[in-house]
């Protein structure tokens, strides 16, 4: 999942570490806010974050050049979270392109071994808004 040159590996190496703090930061943000207003930030943090995202995609089909990478691997970790995020209050919209690649991941060959079922994402969702209902008790 890496390219065969050092440039191309640079760049993949780059976009992994990018897309790490500045999407996934975000993204557990949303996880484990307990505030609505700092969870809101998260949230703002994050589609900002797939603002840059959506620039790489106007380049190339994906992530760090012509081929899928582990760059892909680390954005299909967000895209098989999506639905949970949004109910557990992430708000915004993906960019057009950031759609378009969302749907290019679901052509990949490992996409149906790493997809959520309807159970995965409500299991997801269950497990942070008790961890929500726990943390807020012990602020009360």
């Amino acid at each position: 999942m890496l390219p065969a040159d050092d440039v191309g590996q640079a760049v993949v190496r780059e976009r992994v570490a990018w897309l790490n703090k500045y999407v996934y930061g975000p993204m557990i943000g949303v996880y484990y806010g307990t505030d609505a207003r700092l969870i809101q930030e998260s949230s703002v943090a994050f589609t900002t974050a797939l603002e840059t995202v959506d620039r790489w995609l106007q380049v190339a089909p994906w992530l760090a050049g012509e081929a899928p990478s582990l760059a892909e691997a680390i954005m299909i970790g967000v895209y098989t979270r999506l639905d949970g995020l949004a109910q557990l209050g992430l708000t915004g919209e993906l960019p057009a392109s950031v759609q378009q690649h969302l749907q290019r991941c679901t052509q990949l060959v490992g996409w149906d071994t790493v997809r959520w079922t309807t159970e995965q994402t409500n299991e997801f969702v269950s497990r942070f808004l008790r961890y929500r209902e726990i943390q807020n008790a012990r602020k009360n």
